[in-house]
């Protein structure tokens, strides 16, 4: 991370925006799901960051926190991934979709804006 935090001061003028969209490890479905949880997926996502350790890794590279915006239909996507993990069978399972998407409209609905499956976090450069 600190190498493309450096990346983003080099290309960006001051006050320009950085948007990073990552999976949360907060939501109702990480918690569901656990070890299953498809947005594990190392090696594609090698660092999990809460919300707190985001805007604290940002704010220390010189950015200021604007907004965090939730991915809803991620949670869904999600979880029909993690349902094929947890039952070791393919995506045409109907069980697996009626999981899916429960468990996403559950993750959508408890995370309400801030606390979904997927979240865009917008920066500013100080």
């Amino acid at each position: 991370p600190k190498t493309l935090l450096k990346e983003f001061k080099l290309r960006l003028l001051p006050g320009g925006h950085v948007l990073i969209a990552v999976p949360n490890p907060e939501s109702h479905d990480a918690k569901h799901y656990e070890k299953y949880w498809a947005a594990w997926d190392v090696p594609i996502h090698a660092h999990h960051f809460t919300k707190r350790s985001m805007i604290k890794m940002m704010e220390d590279a010189g950015f200021q926190h604007l907004d965090i915006t939730p991915m809803n239909m991620d949670s869904y996507y999600i979880s029909l991934l993690s349902e094929q993990y947890k039952s070791a069978s393919d995506s045409k399972s109907i069980k697996n979709w009626l999981n899916a998407i429960l468990q996403g409209f559950k993750s959508n609905y408890r995370g309400k804006k801030d606390n979904t499956s997927s979240l865009i976090y917008t920066f500013r450069l100080a």
